[in-house]
């Protein structure tokens, strides 16, 4: 007498696969988000740290329009800042705004929040890139004082 499988326990069998697979592919990504909002971090300080040491230089922050722009050499000569970072999602960019030259907001889109994210879960994800402002709680943020640019 053979011995085989029934078809019960081979979908039995691969629904636990499938299960386990969904799983882990979940855990998978987040911990992706996780690792690219990091480097958003990583960058935006990058970023804040070449923009102090050009306004130690020259005495003030590259005053740009009164609207966020795209950080590139405009916004950070490469004396400052050789390579700029990119996001690691191309279709994001950092972002820049320094409306006298005197204070500065660098911000970048966070892949771990929404926007509808709590300010509590905000500023437990954010840590110290939290952005202040409820509409943008899903960005993080460096900025030279907590009051800077308050938008």
């Amino acid at each position: 007498m053979k011995k085989a499988f029934t078809l019960i326990e081979l979908i039995v069998v691969f629904t636990i696969i499938a299960i386990l697979a969904t799983i882990v592919f979940v855990n998978l990504e987040q911990a992706a988000r996780k690792g690219r909002d990091t480097q958003r971090k990583a960058d935006l300080s990058t970023i804040s740290v070449a923009l102090d040491t050009r306004k130690t230089e020259l005495k003030a922050y590259q005053t740009k329009a009164t609207n966020f722009v795209t950080i590139d050499t405009d916004v950070i000569e490469s004396s400052y800042l050789p390579i700029i970072p990119k996001d690691p999602d191309p279709t994001q960019n950092y972002e820049y705004r320094s409306d006298d030259g005197q204070q500065f907001k660098v911000r970048a889109m966070s892949e771990g929040m929404t926007t509808s994210i709590s300010e509590a879960d905000a500023k437990k994800y954010a840590g110290d890139f939290y952005n202040p402002v409820p509409e943008y709680y899903h960005y993080y943020q460096i900025s030279t004082s907590a009051t800077a640019l308050d938008y």
